[in-house]
């Protein structure tokens, strides 16, 4: 907040955060002391806090790049670390006053593999119509997440798609969804309210480079069958590939892996 402090997980400062969801936040990857893609993070929880009004711009944050930069460079393990903001004003559905605490958490995680993860997916049995406005940033309202991840465990998946009638496919609920068709390299647009994910701005910036051509917009999951390959992105766990939707199955992806390749030399 206005003393430019770190507040590491002190239940004092959760009321707003418990009582309202009132957060945003970002997860990065830390290994052996190196975040890979720390501006893009910074980058985004900035435009967050933005949007959301915990400050009123950039300068309001910048104490924090060299603060968490030297916590990540204290860290020698490989590691999960999420950066929470949450106001600390009192009130009720309208804070009191423009103070903040930033929090941070984090928990042990594997190295990251050269080779994509293989995942089985399905569609959400409910559709999930979601305010861009919201979704595009990580925030610490989830519960469409919550409630899809619930529905992976309870079907024994790795990932629920989720999906409406309006845009088609949004994203996994822990990941932003890729399908090749050809040469075409095909992602959900941001309109959909779809996470703009660290990850998934990093490989739309490399397919040129991997001779494919970018492409946003809507995907129906009717399209799905047309496809050669189909993949998620995650700034934490990276890239994986996905070998079933329902009753589709896919190839083994080549370009998975070559993104998991480019994405684990980021961390060499």
């Amino acid at each position: 907040h206005r003393s430019n402090r770190i507040v590491r997980t002190d239940p004092s400062v959760l009321h707003r955060l418990i009582q309202y969801g009132d957060g945003i936040f970002e997860s990065i990857r830390i290994e052996r002391g190196r975040a890979a893609l720390l501006s893009e993070h910074l980058k985004r929880l900035k435009q967050s806090a933005i949007h959301f009004k915990f400050v009123d711009h950039y300068s309001k944050l910048s104490w924090l790049d060299d603060r968490l930069l030297a916590h990540i460079q204290k860290n020698n393990q490989c590691v999960r670390l999420k950066i929470m903001i949450t106001r600390s004003a009192k009130g009720l559905y309208t804070p009191r006053d423009e103070k903040y605490h930033v929090l941070l958490y984090q928990e042990n995680i594997e190295e990251v593999r050269a080779k994509p993860r293989e995942t089985y997916c399905a569609f959400s049995e409910e559709e999930s119509f979601l305010n861009p406005s919201i979704y595009n940033h990580k925030t610490c309202n989830a519960l469409p997440y919550i409630m899809a991840g619930m529905e992976a465990h309870e079907k024994k998946l790795d990932y629920i798609i989720i999906h409406n009638s309006k845009f088609g496919i949004l994203e996994a609920h822990a990941a932003n969804f890729f399908g090749i068709r050809s040469n075409e390299l095909i992602t959900p647009s941001l309109e959909s309210a779809c996470l703009n994910g660290v990850c998934r701005k990093l490989i739309l910036n490399w397919a040129q480079e991997m001779n494919l051509k970018p492409i946003e917009r809507n995907i129906h999951p009717s399209e799905l069958k047309e496809f050669n390959e189909c993949f998620l992105s995650n700034a934490v766990k990276g890239i994986q590939s996905i070998q079933q939707i329902g009753n589709l199955h896919f190839e083994q992806s080549s370009f998975a892996f070559e993104f998991q390749s480019r994405y684990f030399s980021l961390f060499k």
